[in-house]
Order: C-alpha cells, then sequence, then structure tokens
C-alpha cells in the first residue's frame, strides 16, 4: 500500500539527519530535508528528536516507506567470486562464508549482498554486506521509540551511489563525501557499488591541511580497493561533495574532475520541490546530506535491505494497518460530523466536552510543575548514587584494559551506561576486554558495537566501540 513518499533516516556519529521525498514513475523530489546535532544523547533523547519531526509532519508519515541508513564504518564489506548464478544459492554461500570474514559468529552479523556480475564461467562476482545485529537493532529500535518502523536497512554506501547516479555519473566514476568529522569514499562501475570505505577525519582541521587529509584518505582507499584485487578502481571522473577546498588540491591536477558539487548547491535541480529548503548546517558546508538524499530519490528499492524477512513482514503489515485505521477514521469522522448536523444533543456534548478541554488546559501547567519537580528531585538521586559509583568503575576499568588498547573515549551516563571507543594494533586485545568486562562483578550486559580495521601508515590497527552498564549493587 505504497503512497509513492518515502522517508530516510541516518544517526551518524554526530549527527541525526532525516529526509523525505516524493517517488514516482518519472521522476522524483526531495520535500523535506533536517538536520540535529547530537552532544551525547541517549537512546530516547535521539527517538524524542525524530518523535519531533513526525509529530510536526516532516517525516515518516502514513503510508511512507521507511528507510533506515547507517553508517559505512559500521559494515564488513567483502568481495566474494562464488560458483552459481541462482539467487537462493548465492544467498546460502554468502551467509556461510560470512563468519570466516569477521570477527563475529554467523548469528551475530545481518547479511545481504550485491551482485556486480555473473561470469560466464559459472561464477558470480558479489559484494557480501555484513554489520554487527546489535548495531543494527540499536538503531532499528530507536526508531521504534520514536513510532517510526524502517522497512529496509542499509548502508551509507548505497545512499552516495544513488546521489552520484542521479547527479550525473556514468559508467566508471567515483564519489567524495565528506562531512564534519567522517570521509567515505565510494567507486562504482555501471551505477553498482564496486568498493567503498570510510574512515575518521579531524574537524579541527581546514584549508590546504585538509586537502592534504582528504589526498591521504582518497590514496589510502585506492590501495586498500587493490588490496581486495580490484585495480580498476582508479578513476577520472569523481563528484565531490565537501567545500571550501580545491579539488585539485586533494587529486592532482592530472584528473579531469568531471563535476564539483556539494549536495546544498542543487536547489535548481528537479530533485529539488517548489517549498524545500536547505537546512543552516548544510548551506554552510558543515554537514553533507548526500547519503540520505541520494537514498530518498534513488528510483525504485534500494539494492542492500539488512532487515530480517520476519521484521520486513511486519513493517508491512504495520503500514497495512495504519492505511485501514486512517481510512476508517476518515469514514467515521464523517459519519460523526452528518450525525452532528442533524442531532441537537451533538451539540450539548460539544459544549461539555468544550468544557472538560477547558479544565485540561488550566490543569497542564499544574502538572508540567509537579513533573518538572519530580524530575529534578530524581536527578540528584542519580548524581549522588552516581558519584559514588563512578571511582569504582574506574579504577576497575583501569585494571581490566591491558596494555595493548588506547581509550580515546569513555563515557559514563546517569543510567549507569558506559562506552568505551579506542584502538590497538593487536588483533586479540579487544576480544580480551570483552571477556575481561564480562567476568568482572561491577558490569552487566557487555558489548561489543562494533571493531573495524583500518590501515594506517604505521600497519593495520582495530578501531572499537565497548559499552556495558554497571550493576546496581555496585
Amino acid at each position: 500500500m505504497a503512497t509513492g513518499y518515502r522517508t530516510v533516516i541516518e544517526i551518524s556519529s554526530r549527527f541525526i539527519k532525516g529526509a523525505r521525498s516524493r517517488c514516482s514513475a518519472g521522476s522524483s523530489s526531495l520535500l523535506w530535508c533536517g538536520v540535529c546535532p547530537l552532544d551525547s544523547l541517549t537512546d530516547e533523547e535521539l527517538a524524542a528528536i525524530l518523535r519531533k519531526w513526525r509529530q510536526a509532519r516532516q517525516l515518516a508519515l502514513p503510508g511512507d516507506q521507511i528507510i533506515l541508513l547507517i553508517e559505512r564504518r559500521h559494515a564488513l564489506v567483502k568481495r566474494l567470486d562464488l560458483p552459481s548464478h541462482d539467487a537462493d544459492e548465492l544467498r546460502r554461500m554468502v551467509e556461510l562464508q560470512a563468519a570466516g570474514h569477521t570477527p563475529y559468529t554467523r548469528e551475530e552479523l545481518v547479511i545481504d549482498h550485491l551482485v556486480q556480475e555473473k561470469m560466464s564461467s559459472g561464477y558470480t562476482r558479489l559484494l557480501a554486506v555484513m554489520v554487527p545485529a546489535v548495531v543494527v537493532q540499536r538503531y532499528r529500535n530507536v526508531c521504534l521509540l520514536a513510532g517510526v518502523l524502517p522497512g529496509q536497512v542499509t548502508i551509507s554506501s548505497v545512499g552516495l551511489v544513488g546521489w552520484g547516479v542521479l547527479t550525473g555519473g556514468k559508467n566508471a566514476f567515483a564519489v567524495m563525501d565528506a562531512d564534519a568529522e567522517m570521509v567515505e569514499t565510494c567507486f562504482i562501475r555501471s551505477e553498482a557499488l564496486v568498493f567503498s570505505r570510510q574512515s575518521l577525519l579531524d574537524e579541527r582541521v581546514a584549508g590546504e591541511t585538509r586537502s592534504r587529509e582528504l589526498a591521504r584518505q582518497y590514496a589510502l582507499t585506492v590501495a586498500a580497493c587493490g588490496k581486495e584485487g580490484l585495480p580498476d578502481c582508479s578513476v577520472r571522473n569523481i563528484y565531490c561533495f565537501f567545500t571550501g577546498i580545491d579539488p585539485v588540491l586533494v587529486f592532482g591536477p592530472d584528473h579531469v574532475l568531471d563535476m564539483t558539487v556539494h549536495v546544498a548547491a542543487l536547489p535548481g535541480k528537479k530533485f529539488v520541490a517548489s517549498r524545500f529548503s536547505w537546512p543552516e548546517q548544510v548551506l554552510s558546508g558543515e554537514v553533507s546530506l548526500a547519503a540520505v538524499s541520494g537514498a530518498a530519490l534513488f528510483p525504485g528499492r534500494l539494492p542492500v535491505d539488512l532487515v530480517a524477512e520476519d521484521q520486513r513482514k511486519q513493517a508491512l503489515r504495520k503500514t497495512a494497518r495504519q492505511m485501514l485505521w486512517r481510512s476508517l477514521l476518515v469514514g467515521l469522522a464523517g459519519a460523526v460530523s452528518l450525525a452532528g448536523v442533524l442531532s441537537v444533543p451533538w451539540f450539548r456534548q460539544n459544549a461539555q466536552l468544550e468544557q472538560l478541554n477547558g479544565e485540561l488546559l488550566r490543569l497542564k501547567p499544574e502538572v508540567a510543575r509537579v513533573k518538572e519537580k519530580a524530575r529534578q528531585v530524581q536527578s540528584l538521586e542519580l548524581l549522588a548514587y552516581g558519584g559514588m559509583r563512578v571511582p569504582v568503575a574506574l579504577r576497575e576499568i583501569w585494571d581490566l584494559v591491558g596494555k595493548d588498547i588506547v581509550l580515546t573515549v569513555l563515557d559514563f551516563s546517569n543510567a549507569g551506561e558506559i562506552s568505551m571507543e579506542g584502538y590497538s594494533p593487536a588483533h586479540e586485545a579487544v576480544n580480551l576486554l570483552y571477556e575481561r568486562l564480562g567476568l568482572s562483578p561491577l558490569f552487566g550486559d557487555v558489548r561489543i558495537e562494533y571493531i573495524n580495521k583500518r590501515v594506517l601508515e604505521s600497519g593495520e590497527v582495530d578501531y572499537f566501540r565497548v559499552s556495558c552498564r554497571m550493576k546496581e549493587d555496585l
């Protein structure tokens, strides 16, 4: 029961982004985009932002196709050549081989694949996309808390491919998208993703220093592409989504840049509706909406879907129920209106309802003040309780972190949640930290959010994020 409207949501490390579009057979256009910066928000606070957008009827309206984007850094992408052309056999083969290419078990992964080429030898060349299930479930739960049920989950690279194609990319080209603290590079051939990579940037650097860093990240991406056995990733046509930087300083004078485009520089394109306006953060060049816009404007269904089959059926059932209830409510409203015109008692009831509504409005400020006082008392209790727990937990973490691990982020929330980010050149160090935290009597609900391998000049390191919860009796 699709309505031709699509909502795309992406929750990155710094921003929550949303876009809504109208997709028809002949054309597609953006209707709304939103950006909200994140500053150590809880999942409930993230859901509150989505709920505010939804209540303002800016996204996720009844009947919308809901798509959730996962950042590329959370995904493990591997090229595979498999001896079959049958879709069901390929899916089973990918699932069997997934665990062998990641530090996770099959049950800990959500998997899909993207067919690149069916060869005459009977083999199929494809990209296997694997994301830890805890990552997908976390962001999906944020949407569910906001009353939004994603019908499809995919990675940001798919959105960048869509935007590059819509912008004019043909045959072989690259897309480089630089956000405030992330840069993602995709290589595309025949409108299909060949390879992609996302890495961190220092958001404090600018000018020539930032140009040199983007050039270094592009070279590392080309080298990583070659390690995957894809030497054809050195392309001449590169679509850049960043402002204030000379592309020649990044890619060199030998490249023929087909186009240098920032997403905010396209208000005259047919992709933008008449009442559409870009958010201020996008106009300033601080934030890029290339991925969410590309996913919103992509014709048809996006090629990678990380939603389980039972969850997809659940989303379809919910959409059908929403449309049915909407039809019933419209019919009921019409019947009630007709009955009101024909019946005098209806006017008396309406007056009583108006009186009750006045009483409710009068009492609302009192209720709000009571709730605020209760919230303040709860905050003071949590502060006092947390002030005793945090030093004990901090000392325990200091004893458990090995010498091979460098922590860059250690965050304690008021609710007792702890998140750690860092890196390690020793491949088993992160798993060892995970085991130690799980055996500690002070912590529970220990999770590895992600482990990403990064290629540095000094070699490979494992970037990771681990979270846990302080036990109540601590």
